[in-house]
């Protein structure tokens, strides 16, 4: 049984799960339209209902798809933290409110102004200490996406906006006519990088074409370089790493804490 077939089942369980009403973020906007009980039943079990993932925050999901590119315009210090405002044309900002979620470089942000070009957001020490945000200032460009409203098509991969840890570039190379990129993480993250599996970096999906010891291998095709920040990296740029949720998942699942599921539970559920 490979831990990819696993965890394209454990996709499609997740998928459900937010389709179904019981994304938290979500259970206001389909308060009318829910399901019945018995497709709920059907795509969540109650041993995944109960499933405790931890550091996984689904009030707010991204898809690794980015929506537009931004420039941070202002950065303001108060009391440790920093009130960063990015501006950008390739969004319908009237159309947003206060409290909206905002993936930026994959970090995921509350907009508390907006503005006719525009947001202000807080930054706290915290995120500023665990990812690559303290490392921007006036000018920098960061990849942008708004959280993702019921019925979206999930071009990407599942991602949270709660970054694991800053990775770096240590090479860049030219592939044809993409980029081939390799990024070092710490090592106790490998365990959730496998080849062809997904990561987000700096916000945008990716798949991971290589995996040696703590680096992995990006390719970059030329649509990606051109809606994204990615094609400015050069050795040495630090870049916000998150794993693929499902692998934390998975690791739960299969843990001794994970509520005594195991391959064979998942194989009588239709999981595995």
């Amino acid at each position: 049984m490979s831990w990819l077939f696993i965890r394209r089942q454990l996709s499609w369980a997740v998928r459900r799960w937010v389709w179904s009403g019981r994304h938290p973020g979500h259970r206001w906007r389909i308060a009318n339209r829910l399901p019945s009980p018995t497709f709920v039943e059907w795509a969540v079990t109650p041993e995944l209902q109960r499933l405790s993932v931890d550091r996984i925050n689904l009030d707010a999901m991204f898809t690794g798809i980015i929506k537009a590119k931004g420039l941070i315009t202002a950065l303001n210090r108060q009391d440790g933290d920093v009130r960063i405002t990015v501006s950008s044309d390739g969004l319908p900002w009237s159309e947003f409110e206060l409290g909206e979620s905002i993936a930026v470089n994959g970090v995921c942000l509350t907009a508390v102004a907006l503005h006719a070009q525009g947001f202000d957001t807080d930054v706290s020490v915290e995120t500023l200490n665990v990812t690559a945000l303290g490392k921007l200032g006036v000018g920098s460009e960061v990849n942008l996406e708004p959280a993702i409203s019921l019925g979206e098509r999930l071009g990407g991969h599942l991602v949270s906006g709660h970054v694991d840890c800053v990775g770096k570039v240590t090479s860049r190379a030219a592939d044809g006519r993409s980029v081939r990129l390799t990024i070092e993480i710490p090592s106790v993250y490998t365990r959730y990088v496998a080849k062809k599996g997904s990561i987000c970096i700096d916000g945008v999906s990716l798949t991971i074409n290589e995996v040696s010891g703590n680096g992995f291998e990006l390719n970059i095709i030329p649509h990606t370089s051109a809606v994204t920040i990615l094609d400015d990296y050069a050795v040495g740029t630090l870049v916000n790493v998150e794993v693929d949720l499902l692998a934390r998942y998975l690791e739960r699942l299969l843990s001794k804490d994970g509520d005594n599921i195991s391959l064979d539970f998942l194989k009588g559920h239709g999981y595995a």
